[in-house]
């Protein structure tokens, strides 16, 4: 891997080392936010089907149990219907589609993202504090920003959406009401296409 850093005088490899640290850190706790957003909106529609599949069941004992003549009959016959179509699409969508296994990758990237997140605070505190923990820390750095690297290629397989890093930046300089160092704005509304290209906010 090449030097993260111009090798110049120590202060300034110092300085721009934490202004790194404190980038991965921003794009860690971003990514964390989006993924646990993601995961938890999927885990939401899996959980969804499993009370319906247990539902269903329900439903057609009681449509079979019965008399033709209640008032409730029709609507026993709707609701079993309409409960078969959804529980089969859904299910037939998690199965085809391996959301259960997509599911675990979301939830492993998160907790991955927040360590991660942390991993750097602590390195950056302690370039900070430290005058001689530069080497050190400039090592244990270049070794997690390339598995955060490899991980990043690997959400993006997951994630299939073109738009992830700009909401993932969007998302963490709303929350810390930063502005964008592109639009130089704090983002109050994201639009992929007619946003700005590193914040997603909507351009006047």
């Amino acid at each position: 891997m090449e030097h993260l850093i111009p090798m110049n005088d120590t202060k300034t490899k110092k300085e721009r080392l934490i202004a790194q640290i404190s980038t991965s850190r921003m794009h860690a706790e971003g990514t964390a936010d989006f993924l646990k957003e993601i995961a938890g909106n999927l885990e939401g529609k899996i959980k969804m089907n499993q009370f319906l599949t247990f539902l269903f069941p329900v439903t057609v004992g009681l449509y079979a149990a019965i008399d033709k003549t209640s008032q409730y009959f029709d609507i026993l016959t709707y609701v079993s219907g309409f409960l078969s179509t959804i529980v089969g699409i859904m299910t037939l969508w998690i199965v085809t589609g391996k959301k259960n296994n997509d599911l675990g990758k979301l939830q492993e990237s998160y907790a991955f993202n927040t360590l991660l997140k942390d991993t750097y605070l602590n390195l950056q505190e302690r370039l900070q504090e430290q005058d001689n923990s530069y080497d050190d820390v400039y090592h244990i750095y270049t070794i997690l920003k390339a598995k955060d690297d490899f991980n990043a290629k690997e959400d993006e397989k997951l994630l299939k959406d073109k738009s992830a890093r700009t909401k993932i930046m969007f998302n963490f300089l709303k929350k810390h009401n930063k502005p964008c160092i592109s639009c130089n704005t704090v983002p109050k509304k994201f639009h992929k296409s007619k946003g700005c290209n590193v914040c997603g906010n909507v351009k006047k």
